[in-house]
């Protein structure tokens, strides 16, 4: 006997056999080149990935002043010092109200100190401390290691090729005419 699926329409007691269901050729088929040979899509290898990067480079900031989300708050607090929250956030692709806590961890060891805008009584400014400034230039250079060691192996033109891949993966899935666009801009 032929397994009923329950039919798209406004009665709900119709129902369809199999063989009146929407044919293989009919349903959209889905593009094998998102898969690897184990079967795990683009997005779960870059998942896997990243979370490589960030236990490792968790583990060489595990003195406990800071966490993996923080080393990307000082990264762009060295090259623009002064930004208001929300500036930092959209920076780092965080929310806003995800920043808050981060940035008074950051305050309260030292790394950071969040000042008033004397224009904008609103708004804050964080800082890189003495000690931040210190704190990101002694990490830097095995962080960087790290990201060196990651591409051993692999040719110039294979990573402009890799880095040219994710450049229109980003294009594709910020593409303005798809309905569930999230914009990394809050």
């Amino acid at each position: 006997m032929p397994r009923k699926l329950k039919a798209e329409s406004s009665k709900s007691d119709q129902l369809l056999t199999l063989e009146e269901a929407p044919s293989k050729k009919e349903q959209k088929s889905v593009d094998p080149r998102i898969y690897d040979s184990r079967g795990r899509s683009i997005a779960w290898r870059i998942r896997d990935t990243y979370r490589i990067y960030a236990a490792r480079t968790q583990h060489l900031i595990s003195g406990g002043e800071a966490t993996i989300g923080h080393w990307f708050y000082l990264r762009i607090l060295t090259e623009h010092d002064g930004l208001s929250q929300r500036e930092l956030s959209e920076l780092a692709g965080i929310h806003p109200n995800t920043a808050v806590p981060a940035l008074e961890s950051m305050e309260r060891n030292g790394l950071v100190t969040r000042i008033r805008d004397p224009k904008d009584r609103r708004r804050f400014c964080i800082h890189l401390t003495e000690y931040g400034r210190s704190f990101r230039d002694e990490l830097a250079p095995a962080i960087q290691d790290l990201l060196s060691n990651s591409v051993k192996g692999i040719s110039n033109e294979e990573l402009d090729v890799f880095f040219g891949a994710l450049d229109k993966i980003l294009e594709n899935l910020s593409d303005d005419d798809s309905s569930t666009n999230i914009s990394w801009v809050w």
